[in-house]
């Protein structure tokens, strides 16, 4: 099960984190929290909220939306290529190649041969 928080600008990150932990108490595997409601503006994402997060929840409960590749990219520098995000599917190569995955030239050695059939 996942439970997914922070639909709003968030405030405060112990609320946040509290309910956190009463999803996980009631069950839930994962938690998600979309990145783009942990930022002060477009640019500037609040690592301390992240860190605080991660920090009480868990690198492996925790689920990041990541809506932009600069996010993604902030992510995986931070955190390492075993952080949990949530791109959008057009996003999931340069994702991968992120987390530093060799993909190959024409990224068959990942999807396989019948992928580029379609």
């Amino acid at each position: 099960m996942l439970c997914c928080l922070a639909a709003e600008m968030v405030e405060d990150v112990d609320l946040l984190v509290r309910r956190a932990e009463r999803c996980l108490e009631a069950g839930a595997d994962m938690i998600m929290i979309n990145a783009d409601d942990l930022c002060r503006q477009a640019d500037s994402l609040r690592s301390d909220m992240v860190a605080k997060i991660v920090g009480r929840l868990g690198l492996e409960k925790t689920m990041f939306e990541a809506s932009s590749p600069k996010i993604s990219e902030w992510f995986i520098k931070r955190y390492g290529p075993k952080v949990n995000l949530f791109v959008d599917h057009s996003q999931v190569m340069d994702l991968e190649c992120l987390r530093g995955r060799n993909l190959g030239q024409n990224h068959s050695s990942l999807l396989g041969r019948s992928y580029f059939l379609l």
